[in-house]
This record gives C-alpha cells, sequence and structure tokens, in this order.
C-alpha cells in the first residue's frame, strides 16, 4: 500500500485503510480510543527534530517498538517531548490495564 490513511478503530493498534476506497466505506470504519493519530504524528515529527527517527506504522502496530520510542522522546531534552511521551504513555498504560492491547 503506498498511500494509506490512519483510522482509528477498536484495534488499539488502529487500522489502515487504502485511500481508493470510498468515503462512505471509511466513514463506517469502526473508531475507539486508539492514541490521537495527532499524538503519534506530533511524536514523530518531534523524535526526527530530535534526531530519533520513528516510524509511524510501526509506533501503530508493535507496543514494545512503541514504548521504545515513548521511553527516548522522555529522555530528551526537548520538554514538549518529554510531556508527550508521558501523555502517550498514560494512554498505552490504561489500554494494556484494561486489557484492550492486542500485541
Amino acid at each position: 500500500m503506498s498511500h494509506c490513511e490512519f483510522i482509528e478503530s477498536s484495534n488499539p493498534a488502529g487500522a489502515f485503510v487504502p485511500l481508493s476506497i470510498g468515503p462512505a466505506t471509511r466513514a463506517a470504519a469502526p473508531r475507539g480510543e486508539a492514541p490521537e493519530t495527532g499524538a503519534l504524528l506530533r511524536l514523530r515529527s518531534l523524535m526526527a527534530a530530535d534526531g530519533r527517527p520513528c516510524d509511524l506504522a510501526r509506533l501503530c502496530k508493535d507496543r514494545l517498538y512503541a514504548y521504545e520510542c515513548i521511553a527516548a522522546a522522555n529522555a530528551s531534552a526537548n520538554p514538549t517531548l518529554r510531556r508527550l511521551a508521558l501523555e502517550l504513555f498514560q494512554i498505552y498504560r490504561r489500554r494494556d490495564a484494561a486489557g484492550t492491547t492486542t500485541n
């Protein structure tokens, strides 16, 4: 899939839906409490600016990788990145405690 769009779903990792699928199908995709796309995009951007690039798709699918990136972000000198790391850590921990992860 070269052109994908992230859609929040009941799957904690989210789902990738090809852009060629019509808007009605995308609108009907299940939505849940996956970490906000915006927070993950900010993490990717801030990590890249900090010299530690991370893979957005892998953040969505690989819980261990996500925790490693969050830990690296928490160790950053950038206070904005550290705050974001804490926010994402809390989201992932709540999901783990609720048993809603699949990884």
